[in-house]
C-alpha cells in the first residue's frame, strides 16, 4: 500500500511549509509544535486508508503500568497499528528513546523524531534512521511506518473474513437464548465485547432490527424445538446437529474448508478412555490427576472437554478446570459455541457458574502472537483483546501433557466444484528435468545453515582504536560497510554479503543486534551484576560475523545458480 508520490510530495511540502510559518511568526518550535505538524502530515496521508493518527491515547504496557504516547495510529476497527513520539529539536533523540524504552513505551511500530532526525522502531528493534531534511528518506519512513504488517488472530484476514464474523457474531446471540435461555453471554465474553464494540460502530439500530427480523423464523424454529430437551446431553447432541447443519446450508464453502464435521460421542468417550488407558500404562498417571493438562486444539463445540468434565470427580474438577484444561478454535461461531457449552456442562455438574479461563479464540497451527521487546520480556501482540492473548501466553507457557481432539480434516486444502466431481490440491513438488541438480542444492543450502558453526572463516580486516573512551557497544554501521565492537572494526565485508537476507534485514545485521546490550532497570542488578562486557566476547562475535559472512555468501550463490535454471 505504498502511498501516491504526488500526494506524498505535496504533504512533505506542506508539512515543511507548516513548521516554517512557525518558525517564521513565533520565532522557533518546539515538542509541541513538532507533534502537531507531523500528525497532521501523516493524517493527510493516510486519509483515505482507513487509518487516523490521535494524540495522547492510554497504553497499558505489559508490566501493568500506563504510559501516553503523542500519538497512536488507530484503524477503523479501532485497532492500535503503530505509535509516535515528538521531541525537542535541541534534545538528544537516542537518549530520549532511550528514556521511553525504560518506561516500557511501545516499540512494535514506533516513530521518534525532533523535525531533525527520526527513528522507527519495528518489532522492538531499530528499522530505520532518518534525516528529516531529506524528502525521499522521509517518504520511506513514512511507507514503512504506515505499511507495517501486523500479526493478529490471522495473517490472511480479508474483508470476508471479518464480514463473516460479524454476521454470525449476531446470529449466535440470539441462538444461545434459544437454545440455552443464554442471554449474557455476548455481554461477558472477552471476544464476543470485543465484536460487539464493533458491530455497534457499522450498524445502526435499524440495521441490527431489520437482520433479526429476517431471522425471525430460524430462531423460532430452533426455541420450539430446544424447550422440548430438557436433559444437558440432548442439549449438547442438539448443539452439535444444529451447528454442523447450520453451516453446511448457511456457507458450505465455508463448512468444507474448516472441516466441519462434529465428533460422535461414543468416539469422544472411546478417545478419552484409550488415553486414559495409556497414560496409567506408560506413565503410571491419569486424565483426572492433578498436573496433567490437556489442550482440544481445534475444539469445535467443546465435545471432548465436555466430556471431560463429566469424567472428572467434582472434587478435583475446578482445580482441573481453571488450570489444566485448555481449548482452541480459530472460527468465531464455534468459538462461541464451545465456550458456553463448556461453562454451562460445568455449571450443570458442579450447580455454580465458573468463567472457562482456558479457551483462545486462535489458530493452534499459527499462535506464537508475541516478541520478545527490548528488555529482553515477552510483549504481546494484537489479538483483538488483551484478555485473549494473556490467555494464550499462559496456554503456551503450560507444560501440555495431552494433545486430545479430532482437528479440521480438511483446513487450509482449497476446494473446486468441477461439474459433479470434487477435486482437492494436494501438496505439490516441483519436478524440474534436471531434477536431481535442484535435489543437490537443496541438501547444500541446508548443510550450510544446520552446520554454520563449521563454516570457513571469512577473511575480513581488524583494527584496534587507542582511543581510551571507546563506548561499550556493538553497531553496524552501512555506510562504511563496517561493524564495531568496543575499541574493535571490523572491514573488508563485501558488499554482496549484505543481499542475503532474514526477512528484511541481513544475516549479518541480525546477529549484531542479538548481541547489543540490553538496557537494564533492576537497581540490584545493575550495582551487583551488570559486569557484561563485549570485551569477554568479542573474539567470540567476530569468529561468528566471518562465518556468517561465509555461509550468506555461498547462501547467494546456489540462489543465484537456481534462478538461473529458471530462466
Amino acid at each position: 500500500m505504498l502511498l501516491n508520490k504526488a500526494t506524498m510530495n505535496l504533504n512533505i511540502n506542506k508539512y515543511r511549509n507548516a513548521l516554517q510559518n512557525i518558525i517564521d511568526y513565533g520565532g522557533g518550535i518546539n515538542e509541541t509544535t513538532i507533534r502537531r505538524c507531523f500528525i497532521d502530515m501523516v493524517n493527510d496521508f493516510v486519509e483515505d486508508k482507513n487509518l487516523k493518527l490521535i494524540e495522547e491515547l492510554e497504553y497499558r504496557t505489559p508490566q501493568g503500568t500506563t504510559v501516553y504516547p503523542d500519538g497512536t495510529l488507530k484503524d477503523r476497527f479501532r485497532l492500535s497499528c503503530g505509535y509516535y513520539e515528538a521531541k525537542d529539536p535541541k534534545d538528544d533523540l537516542d537518549k530520549e528513546i532511550e528514556d521511553k524504552t525504560r518506561k516500557y513505551y511501545p516499540l512494535l511500530n514506533t516513530i521518534f523524531e525532533n523535525s531533525r532526525f527520526a527513528v522507527l522502531y519495528q518489532n522492538n528493534l531499530e528499522y530505520m534512521r532518518i534525516d528529516m531534511s531529506d524528502d525521499g528518506q522521509l517518504e520511506k519512513l513514512l511507507n514503512a511506518f504506515i505499511d507495517f504488517e501486523r500479526r493478529e488472530i490471522n495473517p490472511d484476514f480479508s474483508f470476508e473474513d471479518i464480514r463473516e464474523i460479524l454476521i454470525q457474531h449476531m446470529l449466535t446471540n440470539k441462538l444461545f437464548i434459544a437454545v440455552f435461555n443464554e442471554a449474557e453471554f455476548h455481554k461477558a465474553n472477552n471476544i464476543a465485547l470485543s465484536i460487539d464494540a464493533i458491530v455497534d460502530t457499522f450498524f445502526t439500530r435499524e440495521k441490527k432490527k431489520e437482520f433479526e427480523d429476517k431471522n425471525k423464523h430460524f430462531y423460532h424454529t430452533i426455541s420450539i424445538t430446544a424447550s422440548q430437551i430438557m436433559d444437558h446431553h440432548e442439549k449438547q447432541d442438539f448443539l452439535k446437529t444444529l451447528y454442523e447443519e447450520f453451516y453446511k446450508t448457511y456457507n458450505p464453502k465455508e463448512a468444507d474448508r474448516l472441516g466441519v464435521v462434529y465428533t460422535p460421542s461414543q468416539i469422544v468417550d472411546f478417545m478419552i478412555r484409550t488415553t486414559d488407558d495409556l497414560l496409567a500404562k506408560h506413565f503410571n498417571t491419569g486424565l483426572v490427576e492433578n498436573n496433567v493438562k490437556i489442550i482440544d486444539p481445534a475444539t469445535g463445540t467443546g465435545t471432548f472437554i465436555t466430556a471431560l468434565i463429566d469424567r472428572i470427580p467434582p472434587a478435583k474438577l475446578k482445580h482441573k478446570y481453571l488450570n489444566e484444561l485448555f481449548a482452541n478454535e480459530v472460527g468465531i461461531l464455534p468459538y462461541y459455541v464451545s465456550n458456553l457449552n463448556i461453562e454451562y456442562t460445568y455449571w450443570q455438574k458442579m450447580d455454580a457458574y465458573l468463567e472457562f479461563p482456558n479457551i483462545c479464540y486462535t489458530d493452534t497451527l499459527d499462535n506464537s502472537y508475541y516478541i520478545v521487546d527490548i528488555h529482553g520480556q515477552p510483549e504481546l501482540i494484537n489479538l483483538l483483546t488483551e484478555e485473549n492473548a494473556k490467555r494464550l501466553q499462559n496456554q503456551n507457557e503450560s507444560k501440555i501433557s495431552v494433545v486430545i481432539g479430532n482437528p479440521s480434516y480438511n483446513a487450509n486444502q482449497k476446494n473446486y466444484n468441477n461439474k459433479d466431481e470434487l477435486h482437492r490440491e494436494h501438496p505439490a513438488i516441483p519436478f524440474y528435468k534436471n531434477f536431481k541438480k535442484w535435489a543437490t542444492w537443496g541438501k547444500s543450502l541446508m548443510d550450510i545453515h544446520v552446520n554454520y558453526e563449521t563454516a570457513e572463516e571469512y577473511p575480513v580486516n581488524i583494527s584496534v582504536s587507542k582511543n581510551e573512551n571507546i563506548k561499550n557497544e556493538s553497531k553496524f554501521d552501512k555506510k562504511s560497510n563496517r561493524i564495531i565492537i568496543d575499541d574493535t572494526a571490523i572491514t573488508g565485508i563485501p558488499p554482496e554479503a549484505l543481499h542475503y537476507k532474514l526477512c528484511i534485514r541481513s544475516a549479518l545485521e541480525w546477529i549484531i543486534d542479538q548481541y547489543k546490550i540490553r538496557l537494564i532497570n533492576d537497581k540490584t542488578i545493575l550495582e551487583y551484576f551488570n559486569d557484561y562486557h563485549y570485551s569477554a566476547y568479542k573474539n567470540e562475535i567476530i569468529t561468528l560475523v566471518k562465518k556468517i559472512i561465509t555461509v550468506s555468501l555461498k547462501t547467494l550463490e546456489i540462489i543465484q545458480q537456481m534462478e538461473a535454471q529458471t530462466v
